[in-house]
């Protein structure tokens, strides 16, 4: 089985491109990292989804949004419906409607959160700016249902192609602490984000993630390389990502607990069993 790592983004371009790191088993107990991809425009990620299986990718957006959002704005809450939903509205009529909710609320309550939101403490799925999740929810579901991928407890089908969400900032916490490492604004990529990913690599290599994970880690020299010079932080992301899927592949239920909690969709990682 394939592993797929994908950091993503909301508006893909030649400056800000979606990357995406290939993964497979090399041996029972060991993860080897070996290709990265990046696509510069949504047709590339469009031809990737379309990659025969079995695979299994994580991808880092909200691959759902709160149950209670969508019950509150009168929406669908069964998820193909939602997003065939949300498509009908278009970007602007998505976006405009979660502006008008968040508007309609007191201060302290414009953000609904999912529950795996909350553990993980990652931002609200329908947040816009800082970072705009809600759009990369907008653009990353209605590829993933067009493509028919199998979503587990969202979109269950017999699809070989199985796609779980990933949230690389869990494991740059336990490698890293608060560290920053990557930064978007070339003023701002400083040796001290350059020497957060080394170490981040470093770490890597000696398998400080086994204990937790279950499996040891290699990287493809190229990998590597490509992690340490990019100083967006995406393609270390994307490696992260790579590794969620890996735990998830070898995981009963895809690594999603059998709790309803879960129904409102779920971030794949050993820290929220």
């Amino acid at each position: 089985m394939h592993l797929l790592g994908v950091d993503f983004t909301s508006a893909p371009s030649p400056r800000k491109p979606i990357v995406a790191v290939w993964a497979y088993w090399e041996k029972p107990g060991v993860v080897c990292l070996h290709t990265l991809q990046r696509f510069s425009d949504w047709s590339g990620f469009e031809t990737l989804l379309q990659t025969p299986g079995p695979w299994v990718a994580a991808m880092d957006f909200p691959l759902s949004l709160p149950r209670a959002l969508l019950q509150a704005l009168g929406w669908p809450t069964e998820w193909s419906a939602a997003v065939e939903h949300i498509q009908q509205l278009g970007k602007s009529g998505f976006e405009s409607a979660l502006i008008a909710y968040q508007q309609a609320q007191p201060q302290g309550q414009k953000f609904v959160y999912r529950p795996t939101d909350r553990l993980t403490r990652s931002s609200s799925p329908m947040k816009l700016h800082y970072p705009p999740v809600g759009k990369m929810f907008f653009q990353g579901a209605i590829r993933l249902k067009a493509a028919g991928v199998c979503i587990p407890k969202l979109a269950d089908n017999p699809d070989p192609r199985v796609v779980v969400e990933a949230y690389p900032a869990l494991i740059a916490r336990r490698l890293l602490k608060k560290a920053p490492y990557k930064q978007d604004n070339p003023k701002q990529q400083t040796i001290e984000r350059f020497q957060a990913r080394q170490s981040a690599l470093t770490q890597l290599q000696r398998q400080v993630l086994l204990p937790e994970f279950g499996f040891s880690i290699h990287l493809a020299p190229a990998l590597e390389k490509a992690l340490l010079e990019d100083a967006t932080g995406d393609t270390l992301d994307a490696c992260f990502c790579a590794i969620q899927a890996a735990w998830a592949s070898q995981t009963e239920h895809w690594g999603i607990p059998p709790i309803p909690e879960a129904e409102d969709g779920w971030i794949v990682d050993p820290a929220l069993l």
